[in-house]
């Protein structure tokens, strides 16, 4: 494409906002970021009401709209990332559920095709999470027991087969017997481990610690609770610095109050927004499923028919908003949780995740009340709320 002048906008970097106003995309990606840019000779699109971020990654997402991972079809795929654009996510990982070997398969089987016809006109695909099935029966949660497998290396490969290389994340119970030596596969593999459906105790949180594991799938939920005498899976995951820590930032999954203690613990440095939401999410209340577990969404909280939480329907761009507004966390702190620390955390923080030259163009647009009003997939508008002019 050609170069374009983005001028006048307050910039957050995906760190701090900058007293720089003015970003030249092309090519996909930010070729530079000035505070002024008097001989450009291209186009230039005036941003002056609005804040420019870089857009939301989101590690932890099973559906939205009607689409879930577990479909395993690339019309889903595609609904979601279709979607997701609408509430500034441009690149996510589709979250597999504890399923059958044969439909965890299917679903990286179409994730890693999705991902090779290289669309242009919807949020990337990153990659997958493997939410299970390694994990705690006692702390299934949402998740089918049926197929609730023992860790080991081999049983792994079976279940992604030839399609392991497109897997990002996988989360597990370290406290199970094989969890070390598929720790160790898994590192090898550059497969980033998050500690969930766990009742690990303190010791085992620090064992994986020391093993490289450096994350935490939704803190506080489906995991062993924090007790004074006790610290328990929660307890490790707050302790330790290097740990990441997904938040569920819908006010269901944790009190505000404990969103802020969270993040007064672990720094904004090391928290990341999710969705954790599943296909109820921009729909009505009413029946769904997730897996082949059925969910009945009421007043847009998805239930088992036991009560147990079913994932979400946040969507990301509420999260921020939610943080912000309700919890009292700075914008800044709270974009950097969006932005920077999950591409970090995954390992893409050389491309993705700042609005700095040499970074793809992936940039969104908000208004003072924090809509999402435009958002770039590597220099491409592709969603224009406000039908701006570019």
């Amino acid at each position: 494409m050609n170069e374009v002048l983005l001028k006048g906008a307050r910039i957050f970097d995906g760190k701090h906002f900058i007293k720089e106003n003015c970003i030249v995309i092309g090519n996909e990606k930010i070729l530079s970021v000035n505070e002024n840019i008097p001989s450009f000779k291209g186009k230039i699109v005036d941003f002056s009401d609005y804040i420019v971020s870089p857009g939301f990654i989101d590690l932890h997402i099973h559906g939205i709209f009607g689409f879930d991972t577990m479909d395993a079809t690339i019309e889903s795929l595609y609904g979601m990332a279709k979607k997701v654009i609408e509430y500034g996510v441009t690149s996510f990982t589709p979250t597999t559920l504890t399923s059958l070997n044969k439909n965890i398969k299917a679903s990286l089987r179409s994730i890693k095709e999705f991902i090779s016809q290289r669309r242009d006109d919807c949020a990337q695909v990153l990659g997958a999470h493997l939410e299970g099935p390694f994990i705690n029966p006692i702390k299934k949660a949402a998740m089918n027991p049926d197929y609730i497998q023992k860790p080991s290396i081999e049983n792994y490969k079976n279940m992604v087969g030839e399609y392991g290389d497109i897997v990002r994340t996988m989360t597990i119970a370290p406290e199970l017997a094989g969890t070390s030596e598929l720790i160790e596969f898994l590192q090898d593999k550059k497969v980033n481990i998050s500690i969930g459906h766990s009742c690990a105790v303190f010791e085992d949180v620090e064992k994986a610690v020391s093993m490289g594991v450096n994350r935490a799938t939704h803190l506080f939920n489906a995991m062993g609770r924090l007790h004074h005498r006790d610290p328990g899976t929660v307890g490790g995951t707050l302790f330790f610095d290097n740990i990441y820590c997904e938040v569920i930032a819908d006010l269901v999954h944790i009190h505000h109050a404990i969103l802020k203690m969270i993040v007064k613990q672990k720094s904004s440095d090391k928290c990341i927004l999710i969705t954790d939401s599943m296909k109820a999410t921009a729909l009505k209340d009413g029946v769904y499923n997730l897996g082949d577990l059925k969910v009945i969404v009421a007043k847009g909280v998805p239930r088992l028919i036991d009560g147990t939480l079913a994932g979400s329907t946040l969507t990301f761009d509420k999260a921020v908003k939610n943080m912000v507004e309700k919890v009292g966390i700075p914008l800044e702190d709270v974009l950097k949780m969006a932005t920077s620390n999950p591409a970090s955390l995954l390992g893409i923080d050389k491309v993705k995740g700042r609005v700095k030259e040499g970074y793809d163009a992936d940039i969104i647009l908000l208004n003072k009340n924090l809509d999402v009003c435009g958002v770039f997939v590597k220099g491409k508008m592709i969603f224009n709320y406000t039908h701006l002019s570019i």
